[in-house]
């Protein structure tokens, strides 16, 4: 199976919910906006780029066929979840300790 490119951010995830929600049948742009309208506002151009940049980038597969212009998900609910593990291991790495952890205890030890 193919790895999509980069994480979702909060909004793309929001609108791969709306389109995983939506089962087999696929989704269309004005659907998933819908969706995403019930809860807060925003507008369908915004939807109709960030459903542009998830389709390049792997995470969303156009319908065939004239007319109705449906997606439907390239990858199951569960993995971006998963894809995160080896970014949040890269950060957790990369922190430095805190100073205290970098001094000699026993300098600061008694005899």
């Amino acid at each position: 199976m193919p790895v999509p490119k980069g994480s979702l951010t909060a909004a793309q995830y929001e609108i791969m919910a709306a389109v995983w929600n939506a089962g087999d049948a696929g989704v269309t742009v004005a659907e998933i906006w819908q969706a995403i309208a019930e809860s807060r506002t925003i507008g369908r151009t915004t939807v109709l780029n960030q459903v542009d940049r998830l389709e390049k980038r792997g995470w969303l597969r156009r319908l065939p066929g004239e007319g109705r212009r449906g997606f439907t998900p390239r990858f199951p609910r569960k993995m971006p979840r998963a894809s995160w593990w080896p970014g949040l291991f890269r950060i957790i790495s990369t922190v430095r300790a805190p100073i205290w952890s970098r001094h000699s205890w026993a300098a600061t030890r008694g005899p």
